[in-house]
């Protein structure tokens, strides 16, 4: 008997930020038997003006909808792409139109080492190998790094369009440490069974210690379209293991990227007034963080 073909549009969104633990949360969430999170982690559907092309995304509807299965009380999926305003725009707007009564997490960490965290990453990257070299880095290589960091002018986006109830922010820090408390949270917030219990949740998912820089051409073949293909096919869990046995074979490893000095205490001051926004807005301390 074939898989019932889903009609029903998510009503989760992980909107980001990223590096912060998005695709461990969207993990844990597609163990919970009331969930079905998409089988491709990052669809980008709405990323783009309908009728746009864009290479990493999914614009087609039949084919998005096909990645969340039929029949789950929440059907999510995890792009932070979505709270990365200027650059990518109107996202808030386009949800509001498929999924008037969604629902959205985000996911935030330090914001200076939130961009440490993306620079490592780009520097796994060839187009970015200049940052390999251990050296602090004293100006930001391409833009919309700091927006993203900017965690309060994002959730104003949504604000625009979305009630406050409708958001949930979560310390990335905390999920690390108090995995069960956070998730508990988060089905609460979902209204789900909140004494779920996985041995997975143990596990840590796409841990960045361990980035690894791979070869061009193996680093553009997970976004070649019959990779697509094969992604949607096994799901997202095992397109992941097989990625990082890919890289323990392949890669090299990327050391941690620090800011200079000078391009830390810019940030920090730049960055003050949306942290100080964030705290006032969830009533969270964010102890521990630099601003």
């Amino acid at each position: 008997m074939g898989r019932t073909r889903n009609t029903e549009m998510p009503n989760l969104f992980i909107i980001g930020a990223a590096k912060c633990g998005t695709t461990s949360l969207h993990c844990y969430l597609d163990l919970h038997p009331e969930i079905s999170m998409s089988r491709i982690k990052e669809p980008r559907f709405f990323a783009c003006p309908e009728g746009t092309r864009e290479e990493r995304a999914i614009t087609d509807r039949n084919r998005y909808l096909a990645l969340f299965e039929a029949g789950k009380k929440i059907r999510g999926e995890a792009s932070p792409a979505y709270s990365q305003h200027p650059a990518v725009s109107g996202v808030p707007g386009r949800i509001a139109m498929e999924s008037p009564d969604a629902k959205f997490i985000y996911l935030v960490r330090d914001p200076i080492e939130r961009i440490e965290s993306q620079l490592r990453m780009l520097a796994a990257l060839d187009t970015y190998e200049s940052l390999r070299y251990g050296r602090p880095v004293d100006a930001l290589p391409v833009d919309g790094l700091v927006d993203a960091s900017r965690y309060m002018s994002q959730i104003r986006q949504y604000l625009e369009v979305f009630r406050a109830e409708s958001i949930l922010v979560l310390d990335s820090e905390r999920l690390a440490r108090d995995r069960r408390g956070s998730l508990a949270e988060t089905f609460r917030f979902l209204g789900v069974d909140t004494t779920f219990e996985d041995s997975e949740f143990d596990h840590r998912v796409n841990r960045g210690h361990a980035l690894r820089a791979l070869p061009a051409p193996l680093d553009r073949l997970p976004g070649s379209a019959p990779i697509g293909k094969v992604k949607s096919a096994l799901g997202a869990r095992r397109v992941r293991r097989i990625r990082w046995w890919i890289s323990l074979r392949f890669g090299s490893p990327v050391q941690p990227i620090s800011l200079s000095s000078r391009l830390r205490e810019e940030l920090k001051c730049e960055l003050r007034p949306e942290i100080e926004d964030l705290r006032e807005f969830t009533g969270l301390k964010f102890e521990g963080w630099s601003i």
